[in-house]
């Protein structure tokens, strides 16, 4: 009865490291080897305990009661209580598929790398892009040039014009109603204007990108960088 007592709190120990959420990973793997070797037969207790599948047999031929035979096949002697057979056959499941999931585990580890966080871009309000709306506005953003319509929910008190050039070209930057992101805008004198947004509260690391493409004339490409800076491209390659 002890040496059951020594196995119950020895496989309870190993179960324990093995499952733990504490335990390390050496720890696990060394319980899931003992727990497989005493699955397998190898470990101290088991040298001189049956065998972990029994031959099967008609009958008892021992002379001894059949309700005796019928518990060393289940697991259970006659009282109820597990046999050392019995412990040893829910060990070798319970072993098994630990290994298993210890060595999918280990795989799928093996073959993932850690997930490296997308480029979020920066927080606006963290970018010198973002202090052209703490500067007072001036004429230019607002008498010399009418609003751009665009299809933005903006808060108009905010516009800044960023540049302008000599052909009516100009670049102008609003903040949305909401005062969460920034928005770029491109617009020319004739036609609608192109615009580009920050999402999320964060300004991309490459800018904001705004492009019109002008039939007969060519494509304009604007950019707005975190760290301020502004610029038009001229009209290049045409469309027909």
């Amino acid at each position: 009865m002890h040496d059951d007592d020594d196995l119950d709190q020895r496989i309870a120990r190993l179960q324990r490291l093995a499952y733990g959420a504490d335990a390390s990973d050496a720890d696990r793997a060394e319980a899931a080897a003992e727990l497989a070797a005493l699955r397998t037969g190898g470990g101290d207790h088991d040298a001189d305990g049956p065998p972990l599948t029994p031959a099967p047999s008609a009958a008892p031929d021992d002379g001894r009661p059949a309700e005796a035979d019928r518990a060393d096949r289940s697991g259970a002697d006659p009282t109820g209580r597990p046999t050392r057979w019995g412990l040893r056959r829910v060990l070798a499941s319970s072993s098994a598929a630990l290994i298993v999931g210890v060595a999918i585990g280990w795989g799928v580890g093996g073959a993932i790398p850690p997930s490296e966080g997308a480029d979020v871009g920066v927080p606006v309000t963290e970018t010198a892009a973002w202090d052209v709306f703490d500067r007072p506005a001036t004429d230019g953003d607002f008498v010399r040039h009418p609003p751009p319509l665009i299809d933005i929910d903006a808060d108009d008190s905010t516009r800044r014009l960023l540049l302008t050039r000599s052909d009516g070209v100009r670049l102008v930057a609003v903040r949305t109603a909401d005062g969460e992101n920034a928005c770029l805008i491109l617009a020319l004198p004739v036609g609608r204007p192109a615009t580009a947004c920050t999402t999320e509260g964060r300004f991309p690391r490459e800018g904001l990108r705004a492009e019109i493409s002008v039939q007969g004339v060519g494509v304009y490409l604007a950019g707005w960088t975190p760290d301020g800076r502004a610029e038009v491209n001229a009209a290049s390659a045409p469309t027909g």
